[in-house]
């Protein structure tokens, strides 16, 4: 098991969301991997938050690898849970996609699961989405 894919994989999903264009139309290039300071306003958004992982071993007696579980979150204040949703989707096929990694290979991209919600009090809408994604060494 390593911990030298975190890094490669965070780069490889903010690049592939950024240069999707349904993320880009629905999103605006706002990808981040901390929610903006100036997310309080409700009318902001909506954004994308790369955020949580947890990393377990993931092996074979051939092979070494890493099993990362990651969330990403999808974040807006105007208007309901249709676009959110739609752009959910659009992030849910980017990080099931074929993803570059500058070390590693994805061997396995699995959808966990996901939870919609509302934070009372800030006025925002959230989807936190949760993958799985197994990669092996090509060093």
């Amino acid at each position: 098991m390593t911990y030298a894919f975190s890094w490669p994989l965070q780069q490889a999903l903010f690049a592939a969301l950024g240069a999707d264009a349904t993320v880009a139309a629905l999103a605006g290039g706002r990808i981040y991997d901390a929610a903006p300071h100036a997310a309080a306003d409700p009318q902001d958004g909506p954004w994308i938050v790369i955020g949580d992982e947890q990393v377990d071993a993931w092996s074979t007696a051939t092979d070494r690898g890493a099993a990362h579980a990651v969330q990403i979150s999808v974040v807006c204040g105007a208007g309901g849970f249709g676009a959110l949703k739609r752009l959910a989707d659009a992030v849910c096929a980017v990080a099931l996609g074929p993803l570059g990694l500058s070390r590693g290979r994805v061997v396995s991209a699995n959808f966990l699961g996901g939870r919609t919600r509302r934070i009372e009090g800030a006025g925002l809408r959230q989807i936190d989405l949760r993958f799985r994604l197994a990669i092996e060494d090509n060093v």
